[in-house]
């Protein structure tokens, strides 16, 4: 039975958003399998006109490719609670068979996305923060940029700290624990509000900060989504 793909993007709920919808597209224009992007806030594209989509095509099996960084709310709540409540209005609720691929955080193209820049500011010598969302109410985030960042100093040498937006460490605080030149990698998916709140609050007392750009529509990210899929023999 042939399976369908669709690419869950965050969305925005007060407009459409069409940050990565470009790189989507590329790989949608790649995949054998029928696919549709579903969005997780706004009324636009929505991941239930997705599911739909895809039903009414045939597909009785879906695999969903948060395009997401880490497993929080998102990830955790939203996509499966709204997954189950569309599965319910079917007339067989059991007739679609789900598979939802993990978020994009950990994949070598993202690794490999910080180590090439770790690298080329430490050839300037200068230190590294990574900043993230964060979340306060599930831990596998946390643990993963740990794991992650303990992996960059390995492989790289370099002075590497990282801080999130929400819950602990606080990019703030991490902030204070760095010696030496800072570099900002914003890790998300997109530039915007986030990322300009992250810059009216370090350049004021820290104007000599570099900020580095984020995986919006990168190399890196088309790769991370390509690695999910390829998990599925997708691709």
């Amino acid at each position: 039975m042939e399976k369908g793909v669709i690419f869950v993007l965050h969305g925005r709920k007060t407009h459409f958003s069409t940050r990565n919808i470009s790189l989507i597209n590329e790989i949608q224009h790649e995949l054998r399998q029928p696919s549709a992007i579903g969005m997780l806030e706004g009324e636009i594209e929505t991941v239930e006109e997705a599911m739909t989509t895809l039903y009414q095509k045939g597909m009785r099996r879906l695999l969903f490719v948060p395009v997401l960084l880490f497993p929080a709310m998102h990830f955790r709540e939203d996509l499966p609670n709204r997954i189950q409540e569309w599965q319910k209005e079917l007339a067989d609720p059991d007739a679609v068979t789900v598979e939802v691929a993990e978020t994009l955080g950990t994949t070598p193209a993202v690794v490999a996305f910080l180590t090439d820049a770790i690298r080329q500011e430490k050839q300037d010598k200068r230190s590294m923060l990574i900043v993230v969302h964060g979340t306060t109410r599930y831990p596998e985030p946390a643990e993963q940029m740990e794991a992650m960042v303990r992996e960059l100093q390995q492989h790289t040498g370099a002075n590497v700290a990282w801080g999130a937006l929400h819950g602990e460490p606080n990019y703030i605080s991490a902030m204070a624990t760095i010696a030496g030149p800072v570099t900002i990698q914003p890790l998300f998916l997109s530039d915007g509000f986030l990322v300009n709140k992250i810059k009216e609050t370090l350049l004021p007392d820290h104007p000599e900060l570099h900020f580095l750009p984020t995986l919006e529509n990168s190399a890196a990210l088309k790769a991370a989504i390509v690695a999910r899929l390829m998990e599925y023999h997708v691709c």
